[in-house]
């Protein structure tokens, strides 16, 4: 049987996957459009690395409600706003 700790990891893998798939798939294509998609491109990267640096506020602030896991649930949750800051479609 698969524990909660495995089923955390695994969306978590997923979660990477299809981020650096959006995110890559976002660079890769700069150079076939304009600058208005080189700035929306930019504004994202610049959203996801601000994602990524709330992740330990997140930890410091979750330590007493989350318990042992208080990092894995921390990087689910900027992996899911990652996710969603990508999600739509780059014009």
């Amino acid at each position: 049987m698969i524990g909660q700790t495995e089923m955390l990891l695994g969306a978590a893998l997923a979660l990477t996957v299809f981020a650096c798939w959006q995110i890559l798939s976002g660079v890769l294509g700069l150079k076939k459009h304009g600058p208005e998609y080189a700035r929306a491109v930019g504004r994202r990267l610049v959203l996801t690395t601000i994602a990524f640096i709330a992740i330990p506020l997140l930890i410091w602030l979750g330590q007493d409600q989350w318990g042992e896991r208080t990092g894995l649930y921390a990087f689910l949750a900027g992996l899911v706003t990652v996710n969603a800051i990508w999600f739509r479609k780059l014009r």
